[in-house]
């Protein structure tokens, strides 16, 4: 079975919405989780618009979130760039998946963050909240206001017992009970003790006694206003009713002269609608392909990257190369080694040449010595 939600008038639900609202500890648990913390509600507060129109819709949208967190919903908030058309869909949702039954008033009317449907909306879900929570109204406790033997402390509870004026005798400063049967009642058991209990009470309540009286004798006066007061109403009444009729036909006539103009005012801008509609189905196309060609162009961006990258490392290895290409020292080093080449070898041909000298003078000193031998072999 799907749950109704309570249709009421703004001023009523508002006022449940506040104690129900202080029975879920709003103020500990749902004020104090932002910084700076949220305002205390009043009871007019989501009855009528307030001066900061965003605030108050912001207010409403976090109050929702927060019931439907404690009934187990999650609700996406709308951002600064968001859409709250989308959210309130998002909300009444969420109500529907809840098992609330649909409202007679239309999904726009939350926007506005006051009014009839918002305090609708607030009271069902601080309903079912509470019912999470497995709350429970008692019933309440009337105190019994017949007079018994049993005093409690305190002013308001001896003001309670208090007997008419016609028990109590004034004489001088002090106040005295006259033996009346509904304190003979009372004090047949235990005379003593309630005597005692009596002049008690009767010493902390002497001045408000005092007080009481003569704030009493002063009622012929105010009934005496109160008359004057109704007489002065009822003339002036007359004039305001006139009035107040005049102002109804103004309003009532210019209510039609507005109705008029907006039925005026639809004929025109019916091909403005439609082109705002197509217009719009336009943008949303274009806006996804926007959204596509940023991916494309992410894409491109990161492989353009990475190819710098790599033309950054080719370019590196080439002047590297250029620069051991264009480098002549190790060519001067060549030379220098080739010129001290050739002076070692002309310093091993000069001595190749003193050597073969040195063996030609022996070879030739050992010739002579030989001839010498074989001339003269007796020597």
């Amino acid at each position: 079975m799907a749950l109704q939600m309570m249709e009421a008038s703004a001023n009523v639900l508002m006022e449940f919405v506040l104690d129900k609202l202080k029975l879920l500890s709003y103020e500990q648990n749902f004020c104090n989780s932002r910084k700076p913390p949220w305002p205390r509600l009043h009871k007019f507060y989501f009855v009528m618009p307030s001066n900061n129109r965003n605030e108050q819709y912001l207010y409403f949208e976090s109050l929702v979130s927060w019931l439907l967190s404690l009934v187990g919903c999650n609700l996406q908030l709308s951002k600064e760039e968001g859409d709250p058309n989308r959210t309130c869909m998002n909300i009444m949702f969420h109500l529907k998946e809840l098992g609330f039954a649909p409202p007679n008033w239309p999904t726009t009317d939350l926007k506005q963050g006051f009014g009839d449907a918002v305090c609708c909306v607030l009271d069902s879900l601080a309903n079912l909240a509470l019912e999470s929570q497995k709350f429970e109204f008692k019933q309440p406790v009337h105190i019994s206001e017949s007079f018994s033997g049993e005093y409690e402390d305190g002013l308001g509870s001896i003001l309670c017992h208090i007997p008419n004026k016609s028990d109590i005798i004034c004489s001088g400063t002090t106040w005295k009970y006259s033996h009346s049967d509904a304190f003979d009642r009372s004090t047949k058991a235990e005379p003593k003790i309630v005597q005692q209990m009596l002049k008690v009470d009767i010493e902390h309540v002497s001045s408000e006694l005092a007080s009481m009286t003569r704030d009493g004798e002063n009622w012929r006066l105010h009934l005496h206003e109160a008359q004057q007061l109704h007489v002065e109403m009822c003339k002036i009444l007359v004039d305001i009713c006139n009035q107040l009729q005049r102002v109804e036909f103004d309003i009532s006539s210019t209510l039609e002269k507005l109705q008029k103009r907006e039925k005026f005012m639809n004929m025109h801008l019916e091909s403005l609608v439609a082109g705002y509609t197509e217009t719009k189905s336009h943008l949303m196309e274009v806006q996804q392909k926007h959204r596509k060609s940023l991916t494309n162009i992410s894409d491109l961006t990161s492989q353009l990257a990475h190819t710098t990258e790599q033309l950054e490392k080719v370019k590196q290895t080439m002047v590297e190369k250029g620069n051991n290409i264009s480098d002549v020292s190790p060519l001067l080093q060549m030379k220098s080694t080739i010129h001290s080449l050739k002076i070692e070898l002309q310093e091993m041909e000069a001595w190749i040449g003193v050597l073969e000298h040195t063996l030609l003078q022996n070879q030739c000193k050992y010739n002579i010595k030989l001839s010498t031998a074989t001339l003269d072999p007796h020597k």
